[in-house]
Order: structure tokens, then sequence, then C-alpha cells
């Protein structure tokens, strides 16, 4: 990713089309670990993960 000094994304060149991929890359993973959060969470429940929060301490 190419950033000049004073924050502008490059306008022209390879840098740019790589500027945007490494961008729309990392809201795309962003959303897709929105959605897997979101089925974790859905399928098991927050007491599975987090089971210390009911006062379950034992593993």
């Amino acid at each position: 990713m190419s950033v000049s000094k004073n924050g502008v994304i490059p306008t022209e060149g390879i840098e740019f089309y790589f500027t945007w991929l490494h961008i729309a890359v990392g809201f795309s993973l962003l959303f897709l670990a929105t959605i897997l959060i979101y089925v974790c969470f859905s399928n098991r429940g927050l007491h599975y993960f987090y089971s210390f929060l009911q006062g379950n301490f034992s593993q």
C-alpha cells in the first residue's frame, strides 16, 4: 500500500491498483469476520465461549 507523506493515495500506476485492492480486501475480511462471529454466537451461544461470565470456572 502506497500513501504519500501528505496522506494522498496515488492516482496512477500499479500503486493505485494495489492500494485499492488492499482496502477492498480489508473491508471484505472485516465483513466476513463479522458474519463468522455472528454465526458462531448464534450456533453455540455466548455462554459456550464465555462460561466464566456465568460463574463456571471449571476447565
